[in-house]
């Protein structure tokens, strides 16, 4: 694993988090490779993602999970994106692109690069920027949205996952999700990640414990992230024992307390082992983590 800090990476100019994300894809464009894949740091894949890569690589086309029912661009409000992209209104396609959650993004490389030049432009001179960023005339909700708006200015029709399986906007916790055979399956389709965002706190707040215990859906999927947070490749427990590291908590999560984390971490530990998935590893492409919102 190789970190690269935001300030080091060479591209953009404003580094907040939302920036960071389409800067950091741009970077990584420029170091080989077929498939970058994008994760939050409120998300954790829990399954193999080969065929969603082949998907993507076979088609030259970006993939995310689908948020909402499309939606439909003010071609005054979003003026600015014909110079931006070099297109016109005769250009555009009739039917609405679908809307793709840039929470787990997968992007083909290269076929996607002068798509992410375009985007590190974009989220510089989002609505969205700093108070004293002078230049900000690019609408649209996040680096989500610019990303968006830019497919559709492009023409670029994404690969649109289930929302159920990978984003998970708005239905975390909502369905029944089994465990079997080391696999993760929700309504009988295999899950591809888990993402604590929308009604749903995130996994390391101590309000994340409640919302697990009111759900009923979420005590393997608490456990699994549990057991990654800890026991993972680049785990807590790598660091020092877990009694030096509770100790130690504020080094690690600075801003606030995580003694829940060390408690619901022994507690579930004494009554099973942690999850396993076997599959869950990222099977191609690198890996890149947004900050933290």
């Amino acid at each position: 694993m190789h970190v690269v800090p935001a300030a080091e990476l060479g591209v953009g100019e404003v580094k907040e988090a939302w920036q960071t994300k389409a800067h950091a894809a741009l970077f990584l464009a420029g170091k080989g490779g077929r498939c970058i894949i994008q994760v939050d740091s409120d998300a954790v894949l829990c399954a193999r993602l080969d065929r969603i890569v082949e998907q993507v690589t076979a088609q030259g086309l970006v993939a995310g999970g689908k948020d909402g029912n499309g939606k439909t661009y003010d071609l005054v409000k979003h003026a600015p994106y014909y110079d931006l992209c070099q297109t016109t209104a005769t250009d555009l396609r009739a039917t609405l692109l679908p809307y793709i959650s840039t929470s787990i993004l997968f992007l083909p490389v290269p076929e996607i690069n002068e798509i992410l030049k375009l985007w590190s432009k974009g989220v510089d001179e989002a609505e969205f920027g700093p108070k004293e960023r002078p230049r900000k005339i690019y609408t649209g909700y996040s680096d989500q949205g610019i990303f968006n708006a830019i497919l559709y200015f492009k023409g670029i029709t994404p690969i649109a996952l289930d929302n159920h399986l990978v984003s998970q906007h708005w239905v975390h916790g909502r369905d029944k999700v089994e465990l079997r055979d080391g696999e993760f399956w929700n309504n009988g389709h295999p899950q591809i990640a888990f993402h604590s965002v929308g009604h749903a706190p995130k996994f390391w707040t101590p309000q994340y414990v409640d919302f697990v215990a009111k759900s009923g859906n979420l005590d393997a999927v608490y456990q699994y992230w549990l057991s990654n947070l800890f026991d993972g490749p680049c785990g807590l427990l790598k660091a020092g024992p877990l009694s030096l590291l509770e100790q130690r908590q504020a080094e690690y999560f600075p801003g606030g307390t995580a003694a829940h984390l060390f408690r619901e971490y022994q507690t579930r530990n004494e009554c099973q082992e942690p999850t396993s998935v076997a599959g869950a590893a990222v099977s191609a492409g690198a890996v890149t983590a947004s900050p933290p919102p």
